[in-house]
């Protein structure tokens, strides 16, 4: 699942970007470390925790990192196990969590866009992070909860999921989906 880190470094162009935050812009300077790149550019696209340019990369077959399940339940709470292949190298993950909002319209009334109107999918609204724990010789576990007062409300939702090693944002293993 895409994920729409919305950054705020365009605000100073006459409209700011009301999904844009200060933790996003900080991601994608990261990757631009990671990657070595001179600077950061929109859109920047990062597939598997590569940068990728053109499409790039699309229609790979990932490689086998072991099972990742995620129960959701009502309460915004999500309930993680995360199984890595029994030859794994590391055994220290940590795990992201990103509520995203789709289906959104935002009318823009001043700079480069004044009198467009643009549509959104996949917009990250609120993330958690975590530590998983390991639960046993084979799995690690996880609950992360999301603050229900601070749920976007959009036209749709849908989740996105994924595990890395700790110290590293390079996504390992990752699954989601819309939830209405």
């Amino acid at each position: 699942m895409p994920v729409a880190w919305h950054v705020n470094y365009w605000d100073r162009l006459g409209w700011k970007d009301v999904y844009a935050s200060k933790a996003n812009t900080a991601r994608q300077y990261a990757y631009a470390k990671l990657w070595r790149a001179r600077s950061v550019y929109t859109p920047g696209f990062a597939l598997n925790g590569r940068e990728s340019r053109r499409g790039e990369g699309i229609g790979e077959t990932p490689r086998d990192t072991g099972q990742l399940t995620v129960v959701w339940k009502d309460d915004m709470t999500a309930e993680i196990t995360y199984s890595p292949l029994a030859n794994a190298k590391s055994q220290r993950y940590n795990i992201t969590l990103a509520l995203l909002g789709g289906s959104i319209i935002s009318n823009i009334r001043k700079g480069e866009n004044a009198g467009s109107e643009l549509h959104h999918e996949f917009v990250a609204r609120q993330t958690a992070e975590a530590m998983l724990t390991r639960e046993s010789e084979k799995s690690h576990i996880a609950t992360l909860k999301l603050s229900v007062d601070a749920a976007p409300i959009t036209p749709r939702r849908a989740l996105a999921i994924w595990v890395t090693q700790r110290g590293d944002i390079t996504p390992i293993q990752a699954t989601g989906g819309w939830l209405e």
